[in-house]
């Protein structure tokens, strides 16, 4: 019996609409997480012009130059790298180290690495909360008391330093032990902050009694108000430049870069080595960006970046599997997803989320390999939009997944699965359009015939046939059904 194979046409635009779908995913993406970082920048203007700089280019004499480094921006991995990088590069090459801040907070581990940069420099280090409009909250209240020397512009603010565990907010404490003590007395200096309550599990009171240790030691340690350096912690505090300095919180309030210059020239700070007189008025502010490595590594390092590299290695290993041989997704696939884990292991995220997630994805694509009539799909795709939304829980804006990433990505999604579940089950209620099935009802002739069995022409093409009459050659017959590999034929007329 010969048979010509035909092929579903719907196959290839199949794997045509999962590569579509790979590439507008990543679009979409990457244009939310760039919206997202322009919000965050909005506030951002400039100081003092100053030319940016090659890291790698001829340095300048030693006292004649000062680095500035801009700590903007949530606190991780790559601003880490970045911040410590050049206090260590500026040690024997400047005479004075400015960090020009920014941020929201961010992670206790990176923030704890710049604080060790600081205090072992043997150069004095500024840092300036800059420009109006700035804040120095969480992680950068803590690396502002750690500086040699603390200013402000106006328009900032400084505090709300409350450790945040993943899972939610921790309410903050009065008293880490839970228990009221009427003698204790209230700062005198402090303003109006949040209601304390008890801390909500034992590791919340662990992480805020541990920052509100350091917080102290920093604050003894240069001199600045201890009070709010514990009430920034256990009540999240949160005070403007005007305050901070009538607090002595902060040294200096001055509204540029220059002014700041000027009124820290001649100032005697305690270094790791020992007392250090600062000759400000002469230098030369070098500004030094980071290098294009660290601009990798924080970029993958985004939430949104991350989350949408994860998409990728999975769609991408699913495609390969689906269409073995392809090579090129595959290839692509574990890249985005060996460089989306380095990511997660450098950024908080939800252990359940990520479970969800990876649990989703893998019944979306088990719905293109054993079709349920949509149930994989929609059970996979109900998965992947609850991890997603879990995946990173942070109080950090910038640490969090940007809902426009999230809702784009689960549109698409959506859209692709409700392609796909449509055509399949479309497809389970067509008539067989292969083989022998197709020929059901079709008329021809005997070509030969030998009892109950012979072969007979239809479509075009000969089939061995069986049937209960016995049948002459040339006579008319009608498939009717199939047995086996034999079409079941009937006289006709």
């Amino acid at each position: 019996m010969t048979s010509r194979v035909k092929h579903p046409s719907y196959m290839g635009w199949l794997r045509r609409g999962l590569y579509a779908l790979l590439i507008t995913v990543g679009l979409i993406g990457y244009l939310g997480a760039s919206f997202a970082q322009d919000d965050a920048s909005t506030a951002e203007t400039a100081i003092t012009e100053v030319a940016d700089t090659d890291p790698l280019a001829e340095l300048m004499p030693t006292h004649d130059r000062a680095v500035l480094l801009e700590l903007t921006g949530a606190i991780g991995p790559a601003l880490a790298h970045y911040i410590v990088g050049g206090i260590e590069d500026a040690q024997d090459t400047s005479g004075l180290i400015i960090l020009e801040m920014d941020t929201p907070g961010g992670l206790d581990t990176s923030m704890r690495e710049m604080i060790q940069a600081i205090l072992a420099s043997d150069v004095p280090v500024v840092t300036y909360v800059s420009p109006s409009g700035a804040r120095a909250a969480s992680a950068g209240a803590f690396i502002l008391y750690a500086s040699h020397v603390a200013a402000m512009a106006p328009g900032t603010a400084v505090g709300a330093a409350t450790p945040i565990q993943m899972g939610g907010e921790s309410p903050v404490p009065s008293d880490p032990t839970g228990e009221e003590d009427d003698d204790t007395e209230e700062p005198a200096a402090l303003p109006q902050g949040s209601s304390a309550t008890a801390p909500r599990t034992p590791l919340d009171a662990k992480a805020m009694n541990d920052a509100a240790a350091l917080a102290r030691d920093l604050a003894e340690m240069r001199g600045r108000n201890v009070e709010f350096a514990e009430g920034m912690i256990r009540e999240a505090l949160s005070i403007s430049s005007s305050e901070a300095l009538e607090m002595g919180v902060i040294e200096f309030r001055v509204g540029s870069l220059d002014a700041l210059l000027q009124a820290i020239d001649g100032m005697a700070v305690e270094g790791s080595n020992g007392e250090i007189t600062i000759n400000s008025a002469d230098l030369t502010v070098e500004r030094v960006p980071m290098t294009w490595v660290q601009d990798f590594i924080a970029m993958i390092t985004d939430p949104n970046v991350a989350f949408i590299l994860m998409n990728f290695g999975m769609l991408g290993i699913l495609i390969e599997l689906y269409n073995p041989g392809a090579i090129l997704p595959g290839v692509v696939g574990v890249i985005c997803l060996v460089l989306a884990l380095y990511a997660l292991s450098v950024i908080p995220f939800n252990a359940a989320g990520l479970a969800l997630l990876v649990i989703g994805l893998l019944l979306m694509g088990a719905e293109l390999f054993v079709i349920s009539g949509g149930v994989l799909a929609v059970g996979g795709f109900i998965a992947f939009g609850i991890g997603a939304f879990f995946l990173f829980d942070s109080s950090v804006p910038e640490l969090s997944l940007d809902w426009r990433v999230l809702i784009g990505t689960l549109a698409l999604f959506g859209g692709a699965l409700f392609f796909v579940v449509t055509y399949a089950l479309s497809a389970l209620g067509r008539k067989i359009s292969a083989g022998p099935e197709e020929l059901i009802g079709m008329k021809g002739n005997v070509v030969t015939w030998d009892g109950n069995h012979g072969t007979v022409f239809l479509d075009g093409e000969s089939w061995q046939a069986t049937s209960k009459a016995i049948l002459e050659a040339g006579q008319a017959i009608v498939a009717v059904s199939r047995s086996g590999n034999f079409l079941v034929v009937k006289a006709t007329k």
